[in-house]
């Protein structure tokens, strides 16, 4: 393998005043020695075609780039060959693999606790109050009176408490709701 350039004079201006000319024998050591340093594997080849400066992938974890040199009388051309492993797209891949995986796991684990909160806060009590609303229309007692715990200070039972509030202060009374919130 060989390299020429021109030669000029130190301030750059002028003609050429010769050519420096750079050559190495390209034998099996060589090539192992430039592999270790690049720490990939090269291969050379003799082409004649003109093809351009390609990368190729050869596999998923493997991808192949080709140089191709002219020798001086550009005649024939040498082909350059390196393998490279793509550890870095190896590494992205499996870092957006573990996002997605732990974005579907944070998904579940929301909607399994929403649920668990709307059955808990929620629907546990429109059951406990359909079951006595059904149990005070079998018995047919309009005095009986829903059962809250002391716990829950919402609207449902803030409406309960006024509402008994207003019948036992008698006939043709009524209170208002934000009086009993305030107490």
């Amino acid at each position: 393998m060989a390299s020429f350039e021109s030669i000029f004079p130190s301030d750059r201006e002028g003609p050429s005043v010769g050519t420096l000319t750079i050559g190495k024998y390209l034998v099996e050591q060589t090539i192992h020695s430039i592999e270790e340093k690049l720490t990939f594997k090269m291969e050379f080849h003799e082409v004649r075609n003109t093809a351009p400066i390609s990368v190729e992938l050869v596999s998923e974890h493997q991808m192949k780039g080709t140089i191709l040199l002219k020798d001086y009388p550009e005649q024939f051309l040498l082909e350059i060959s390196f393998f490279m492993e793509r550890s870095f797209y190896i590494e992205k891949k499996s870092t957006v693999n573990n996002i997605a995986i732990s974005l579907v796991l944070t998904g579940i684990i929301f909607v399994f606790l929403t649920i668990f909160l709307l059955n808990r806060f929620i629907i546990s009590r429109i059951s406990n109050l359909s079951e006595q609303l059904y149990y005070i229309q079998q018995e047919g007692n309009l005095n009986s009176r829903f059962i809250c715990t002391k716990h829950q200070h919402d609207e449902i039972s803030k409406a309960d408490t006024a509402m008994y509030e207003a019948k036992n202060r008698g006939k043709n009374q009524y209170i208002f709701f934000h009086e009993i919130i305030n107490e």
